[in-house]
């Protein structure tokens, strides 16, 4: 469905159920994973939501198990994922929420 996620190195991993995704990225920021609204611009990585897979499971299924804080609250994340404060500042989760 978007073809050019492929040239930009994106692998989607799971969906939102909303038709959003979230995709692992490969190139340039390696191994983080970011959500991409599909509604709002498909071609552009809205937010990082992790550092790395494992680590977005794990925000993943404490979400689906009633945790709050993942992934607007800077305390609740940085907690958790410490490294995503080292990400390009216009791509952290709580820059517009």
């Amino acid at each position: 469905m978007y073809p050019h996620w492929r040239s930009n190195g994106w692998l989607p991993v799971a969906g939102d159920g909303s038709g959003n995704y979230y995709v692992l990225t490969t190139a340039p920021l390696a191994g983080f994973v970011a959500f991409v609204d599909t509604a709002d611009d498909p071609t552009r990585l809205d937010y990082l939501a992790a550092t790395t897979l494992w680590q977005f499971l794990l925000f993943l299924f404490q979400r689906e198990l009633g945790q709050p804080g993942w992934p607007f609250d800077p305390r609740t994340v940085l907690a958790e994922d410490p490294d995503l404060v080292q990400a390009p500042t216009e791509l952290l989760p709580w820059r517009k929420h």
